[in-house]
């Protein structure tokens, strides 16, 4: 679970844009899902470059809220929580003061299998299309709200048949807040916040 981070700021004259890059991983080798997953000691979870409002390469999805994360023991996190981390495009534009939308095309990724008695496989999984993914972001200094918005395909071809896709679209929405900091009136985003503020 110990995380080696590598991470640079580089300043253009593009805008007054900077060159951003981050790559991390772990050891807590998992399912192949996304890219660097599953038979390797060392997990890659992050691998990106941000340019501006754009960024490229692996990151959380754009559906995800990677910033909501509850203080738990278990290193899982909480059941239904969205986590997923994709090979993808984003860019996030400001649309006003505190105010973000995001919209990303990401690698697809379906798990579906179908072997018959002797473990042969019928058929294969199909992902020809990307997943479309957006998200509107409201930051406040104690909390924030986000409303994200999925559209995907998901495809399968049986062994010497055709293809059958269908369509699945999802909405997810949360709130973050930090009640002890709104009654201290602390900021939980300080350099060392306490733990009540946080």
């Amino acid at each position: 679970r110990s995380r080696f981070a590598l991470e640079t700021w580089t300043p253009t004259e593009f805008c007054d844009w900077n060159i951003h890059t981050f790559i991390e991983g772990d050891f807590f080798n998992g399912p192949g899902q996304a890219a660097g997953g599953g038979g390797n000691p060392y997990r890659l979870r992050h691998a990106f470059f941000d340019f501006g409002y754009f960024r490229f390469g692996q990151q959380n999805s754009v559906f995800m809220d990677g910033t909501n994360w509850p203080s738990l023991v278990d290193f899982q996190g909480p059941n239904s929580w969205v986590n997923q981390r994709q090979p993808s495009g984003r860019v996030t534009i400001p649309i006003f003061d505190r105010m973000f939308w995001a919209a990303g095309v990401e690698r697809p990724f379906s798990n579906i299998t179908a072997v018959d008695t002797n473990g042969a496989s019928l058929g294969d999984n199909v992902q020809d299309v990307p997943d479309f993914a957006t998200h509107w972001r409201y930051e406040a200094d104690r909390g924030h709200l986000q409303v994200a918005g999925l559209l995907r395909t998901i495809g399968y071809r049986p062994t010497g048949g055709d293809a059958t896709r269908r369509t699945g679209a999802a909405i997810s929405g949360n709130a973050v807040f930090h009640p002890w900091a709104i009654l201290f009136d602390t900021n939980p985003l300080e350099a060392d916040p306490s733990g009540l503020t946080r």
